[in-house]
């Protein structure tokens, strides 16, 4: 049986959700290339996805001119419906039965003011029916926790996030510095620059 994978994180702006799907692809593809199986892996991304990652095992291939929630609606199902499907970025198509999709968090339930009302009914209703008709993964307990909340579920697995990646990148010991914190006290945030303190 063919495994695809979601692809759409190729043509979203990177920030832990995409990180998190390239780095589980890429660690997949490794493990595939060192342990082959009969099984055939293919990533799908929409047509036009300039993207490539560096794959050995793992097929990458376009499927339908689309974007966005509709690519996955219809184009990504259409392509993945005899196969199994893993969605790594909170969303995937609804009617695929065989599929697994890892939503990070449940922050739309939690902290509902902090998201447009369309991006919460859209989310929350695509959360809510991928759970009924899938299968759920989330990448801590705590958000393991929460998203059985929210859903009213006791299924939702843990793919715990890793830091292998942070091997490569080269260590900076003048950042502090160089932005003037050696002698100051500070707080490190890490997340996205879209993050905004509201209120």
């Amino acid at each position: 049986m063919t495994t695809f994978i979601n692809g759409r994180f190729l043509t979203q702006t990177t920030s832990g959700v995409q990180r998190f799907a390239r780095e589980v692809v890429i660690a997949l593809d490794k493990r595939l290339a060192e342990n082959p199986t009969a099984d055939e892996w293919v990533l799908l991304t929409p047509e036009g996805t300039t993207e490539r990652l560096p794959l050995r095992a793992i097929t990458q291939r376009a499927a339908g001119r689309s974007s966005g929630h509709v690519w996955e609606q219809t184009n990504l199902y259409q392509a993945a419906r005899h196969g199994r499907l893993i969605n790594l970025g909170n969303s995937g198509p609804v009617l695929h039965s065989r599929a697994v999709t890892v939503v990070h968090d449940a922050m739309i339930f939690r902290t509902p003011e902090n998201f447009s009302r369309k991006y919460r009914l859209v989310h929350g209703l695509l959360g809510r029916l991928l759970a009924r008709r899938g299968k759920i993964a989330t990448v801590s307990e705590f958000s393991k926790r929460e998203l059985e909340s929210a859903f009213g579920t006791k299924d939702v697995a843990v793919v715990s996030n890793s830091c292998e990646h942070m091997a490569a990148v080269v260590r900076d010991d003048t950042v502090v510095s160089r932005l003037g914190l050696a002698d100051e006290p500070y707080l490190l945030f890490v997340g996205s620059r879209t993050w905004t303190l509201s209120g």
